[in-house]
């Protein structure tokens, strides 16, 4: 099994190299075949240098010593593959190295920023890939011009300094030594707001860097008059998308670089050529420290989930927390993406972050034992249909397809293949009638939820898409079972019965019987109330198949309309044999008919 796992940064806790790390620990304790791949993400914000640079797998990380948001030394890295430079603000400027005992947003600078292309274009950089994202700053990238040569000048022609608390008093740009105009510059970021306004910098990113309500107004007039400094007639850069990304870095970025702007995804996208590794996986692992609507808005998992559907394949999505009622439409041509919350039931928000690495591998680990499940419990599907065609020579073969999707809600939520008759669980009442009247348990599978206790040596598959009834339920044991179309199988059957009804395998043989006896389709059980059942049956595959084949539809399709034009042959069993329990007072009815049925 193919996995790739590209998960983005979780803020607070885990960076995206080290969340893939976890999740690729946790996967392999369980699946030790499988060939697990790891992709650091970043929309241009923590980890872009790391992710951009694992991606490459080439070229030179470099330390310099910067200045950070708040003037004070640290050390930042950027990435140089031959004259091309990858650089992450937040490295120097981010978020994440502030104080928020001491920090102020009216000094904070991004001097650190312009420090590291500096050094980049010394050791001969020409292009220079600028990650935007996480930044302590709303200062419209002044302190980056000024440690690149630029000089903001008040009226009186002073020289001052670049930092948010001077931005109103901007009447003059120097820009006599500012040299690196030569620059080929990109911005990778995933934010399109303008510099200034309602939808600007302060505005909006502005109380996330510890802006007050008096703060966010000063703080947009200050970057208004910067941009009127500049060019009091142009207006395409301040109200370009993105000008606003960063505290105005972007602005800065395009208005004096020309820079272009294009999402971070999609450069860690090219250069890690994520369309390929996804089409040749079986399963990709996402994620994020929150999953919720924005998750679709832009974001790193956005991407992965557009490739996801482009190529068919299934995406999972682990989340530190996900929004109750977030959701993603259903897709014709690829399966829902699957939920995983990293963070225990009941565990406080201190508590996940201080275990973010094991509760990462951990729930890496028991969503590896889920995918186990499904995959190890029997023979696979290919494995099953070589048998088909291989054993079709010996006559007649019997499959059975036991349906335990259904909820229990009449019941209270309690699970139907979870009751119990006599002591003995329902769905394990079933499956050994079946053993006891021939049935190899190659031939028994159970379609339900991947929660499910089935017996041991017995498969285990499941709806796609999850909670697509019946129709569907029935589809994907005939697929586990081998049986896709194709090629002639008019001699197997198949009982299809439900987890609802115990003693339904005892049927089986009667219905063998009456199809043996006819030239019908299906041989199927009427119960004492007059009715049909369709899901208490023994289908000839082929015709099965074939109706199926023909249906619009099998999700949330009534299996009563899905085989409407086959032919059917009636029988009549004991009353315990035919009841199924939907209700209380069906389990009552179910006990009375075995006391009955003992005192024969």
């Amino acid at each position: 099994m193919r996995i790739l796992v590209a998960p983005d940064s979780f803020k607070g806790s885990l960076s995206s190299e080290e969340a893939a790390e976890a999740i690729r620990e946790g996967l392999e304790d369980v699946l030790t075949d499988a060939q697990v791949v790891t992709v650091p993400l970043s929309d241009g914000g923590e980890g872009f240098v790391t992710a951009y640079a694992s991606a490459r797998n080439a070229g030179d990380i470099f330390e310099v010593k910067v200045t950070d948001s708040a003037g004070r030394p640290r050390s930042a890295k950027y990435f140089l593959e031959g004259d091309r430079a990858t650089i992450e603000m937040a490295e120097a400027a981010g978020l994440e190295h502030i104080d928020p005992d001491t920090h102020d947003v009216w000094t904070a600078n991004t001097v650190g920023v312009g420090q590291l292309i500096a050094d980049a274009r010394e050791r001969g950089a020409s292009e220079i890939i600028v990650g935007l994202g996480g930044s302590a700053t709303t200062d419209g990238g002044v302190g980056m011009l000024a440690a690149l040569g630029v000089r903001f000048l008040d009226e009186d022609g002073a020289e001052l300094a670049p930092e948010p608390r001077n931005l109103h008093q901007i009447k003059h740009v120097d820009t006599t030594n500012f040299h690196a105009t030569d620059l080929r510059v990109v911005v990778a970021a995933d934010v399109q707001n303008p510099l200034t306004g309602k939808d600007g910098a302060a505005e909006v990113f502005g109380p996330q860097k510890g802006a007050t309500k008096t703060d966010v107004p000063k703080l947009d007039e200050g970057l208004l008059n910067l941009a009127a400094a500049v060019d009091p007639n142009e207006t395409e850069h301040r109200d370009a998308p993105g000008a606003g990304a960063a505290g105005g870095l972007g602005w800065a970025l395009m208005r004096f670089f020309n820079a272009r702007m294009i999402p971070g995804f999609d450069i860690i996208s090219e250069a890690a050529q994520l369309d390929s590794l996804v089409s040749k996986s079986d399963l990709v692992i996402t994620g994020e420290g929150k999953v919720d609507s924005q998750t679709l808005s832009g974001k790193a998992p956005a991407g992965i989930w557009n490739l996801c559907k482009k190529h068919g394949v299934q995406l999972a999505i682990f989340g530190g927390a996900i929004e109750e009622s977030f959701q993603f439409e259903s897709e014709k041509d690829a399966p829902s993406p699957v939920l995983v919350a990293i963070n225990p039931e009941g565990q406080s928000l201190e508590e996940s972050l201080a275990t973010a690495r094991e509760n990462m591998r951990n729930a890496a680990r028991e969503f590896a034992r889920k995918i186990a499940k499904r995959e190890g419990s029997a023979a696979s599907s290919q494995d099953r249909s070589e048998a088909s065609n291989q054993d079709s020579s010996e006559g007649p073969r019997f499959g059975a397809i036991i349906l335990a999707g259904g909820g229990g809600r009449r019941l209270g939520g309690f699970s139907k293949s979870d009751l119990k008759i006599d002591g003995t669980r329902f769905l394990d009442q079933i499956v050994e009638t079946l053993r006891e009247d021939g049935i190899p348990d190659d031939r028994i599978v159970v379609v339900g939820p991947d929660s499910l206790e089935v017996p041991a040596g017995i498969a285990l598959t499941f709806e796609d898409p999850p909670r697509g009834g019946p129709g569907a339920g029935i589809v994907a044991g005939l697929k586990f079972l081998g049986y896709e179309g194709g090629a002639d199988q008019t001699d197997d059957l198949v009982l299809i019965t439900t987890c609802d009804a115990p003693f339904s395998a005892s049927a089986r043989r009667v219905l063998a019987d009456a199809l043996a006896k006819t030239d019908a389709d299906v041989a199927a059980v009427r119960d004492r109330a007059g009715v049909l059942q369709q899901l208490l049956a023994a289908y000839r595959v082929q015709a099965l198949l074939d109706a199926i084949e023909e249906a619009p539809a099998t999700h949330n399709r009534a299996v009563k309309k899905l085989v409407a034009d086959l032919k059917f042959v009636e029988v009549e069993v004991d009353p315990h044999v035919e009841i199924d329990v939907d209700t209380w007072d069906d389990y009552k009815r179910l006990q009375a008919a075995v006391e009955e049925q003992t005192n024969k």
